[in-house]
């Protein structure tokens, strides 16, 4: 073989080395997009090799552990149809006693004291990263004690998505909370009850964000909207727990909620009636200045209240968007699940 033939083979060699380097660079930061949070796992896997040899490895070990966990409870949480919590957080360990969390490029920045007890830093991570993010524009604006339950229940969540280890820890520590508190424990206990019926999230958290956005600007509060997410919250709850069983019981008709429920009808009731009565209820409430009508449906019923919310549509102009959220219903009797759709018909205000 002739030297310039081996040089060049040579230089094959390096070519398709360097291209398989740079595949796997690619492939890397594809992954480390897709999936941040198993790239904060494995980092803090790594770092938890050194935490006995080394304090900044088991800052580390701890930070990256509660960031990974953490973005992938939001994920999941997110990934129910409504993106009410931002994707990323980071942890910067300081010797302060006093927690501070801010935002910078769509990421929370969290400014916390690192404790020898790992459940008490991640609930304090999460407690930081929820206070400061959920609703963070508009919160200001509806009652502080409403506010601090939803918290709680969102934290709830994640904690119960992130780790169970950490949950008892959580769970003491809201009860202490509440000992002395029976109003902030009469909230929890209505957001519970409205989450399990798939209403916490798809219209309370969610008519509070378009309620706040109207509001966010202004810098003194309305009492109106404070009092009205106080009623709007009971509305759900009694509405949950079977005190209102009327369709003409499920309006909420103020100033800054506008809302009306649909539940669609036993599967043979629905043979029999078919979608006209439901589409002429929607219209209806739309006629009153209704502008939120959320459609639901449980188990076989999911087509029945798809179907509903697409001939409402199809029929009535002033309908300009209709947006699906599945959900588990849970029972408040059984405590059984069953999945459930909860259907947002949305009406041009413009129109009405």
């Amino acid at each position: 073989m002739q030297l310039y033939e081996i040089i060049f083979q040579i230089r094959q060699s390096i070519n398709g080395v360097l291209l398989l380097i740079i595949a796997a660079a690619f492939s890397f930061i594809a992954y480390a997009v897709m999936y941040p949070d198993k790239l904060m796992i494995l980092n803090s896997m790594i770092a938890g090799l050194f935490k006995g040899i080394s304090a900044q490895a088991r800052k580390s070990y701890v930070a990256n552990r509660i960031r990974g966990h953490t973005i992938k409870a939001v994920k999941k949480l997110n990934s129910e149809g409504l993106d009410i919590l931002p994707p990323d957080l980071k942890i910067v360990w300081v010797k302060d006693e006093d927690r501070e969390a801010f935002f910078k490029n769509n990421q929370v920045i969290i400014r916390m004291r690192k404790t020898d007890n790992p459940h008490e830093n991640f609930v304090n991570a999460i407690t930081a990263f929820v206070s400061s993010s959920l609703l963070k524009d508009e919160r200001l604006h509806f009652d502080s004690k409403v506010m601090q339950a939803a918290d709680i229940s969102v934290i709830n969540k994640l904690v119960i998505e992130a780790t169970h280890d950490s949950l008892r820890y959580f769970k003491e520590k809201i009860n202490y909370l509440v000992e002395n508190d029976d109003e902030l424990k009469n909230y929890i206990e209505e957001i519970i009850a409205v989450d399990g019926n798939g209403m916490f999230i798809n219209i309370l958290l969610n008519e509070f964000m378009k309620a706040g956005r109207k509001k966010h600007l202004e810098l003194l509060k309305d009492p109106g909207l404070i009092a009205e997410s106080k009623e709007f919250l009971s509305f759900l709850f009694r509405i949950a727990n079977g005190v209102y069983n009327s369709p003409d019981d499920w309006v909420f008709d103020r100033d800054y909620f506008k809302v009306a429920i649909v539940f669609a009808a036993r599967t043979d009731t629905y043979e029999l009636q078919a979608s006209t009565p439901y589409v002429n209820a929607i219209k209806k409430r739309i006629d009153e200045g209704i502008e939120a009508i959320y459609v639901f449906g449980l188990g076989q019923k999911i087509k029945i209240a798809k179907d509903i919310a697409k001939l409402a549509m199809d029929e009535d102009m002033r309908i300009i968007d209709r947006r699906e959220r599945y959900y588990h219903h849970k029972s408040l009797k059984s405590g059984a699940r069953v999945r459930g759709v909860c259907i947002e018909i949305i009406a041009d205000k413009i129109s009405l």
